[in-house]
């Protein structure tokens, strides 16, 4: 019977993680010229945002794929950002 209870809880704890790992979104590769929102550092610290203020900047535009996660962005109305953004503060746009 411990062994049959052991399996059952393995078995959910994979059901369970495969889950959480789909809602993750899986890996953060984006190609260039996709739409993406930007996460708002400033209001990051506990405190600093409103109940209903947006957390995410954007639409952007990725311009350019630099290498290991690291995106250079512009505006849709084509103004580049000067500094690239970590692709893990970014999620993609659906319309």
């Amino acid at each position: 019977m411990r062994d049959k209870a052991k399996n059952k809880f393995r078995n959910h704890q994979m059901i369970m993680k495969r889950l959480f790992d789909f809602h993750l979104g899986g890996d953060k590769d984006y190609q260039v010229g996709e739409i993406v929102l930007k996460w708002d550092k400033l209001n990051e610290p506990k405190g600093r945002d409103m109940k209903f203020q947006h957390l995410w900047l954007g639409p952007l535009q990725v311009e350019e794929n630099i290498g290991q996660g690291i995106y250079r962005l512009k505006t849709l109305q084509g103004q580049i950002e000067k500094l690239p953004v970590n692709g893990e503060h970014l999620k993609r746009f659906f319309e």
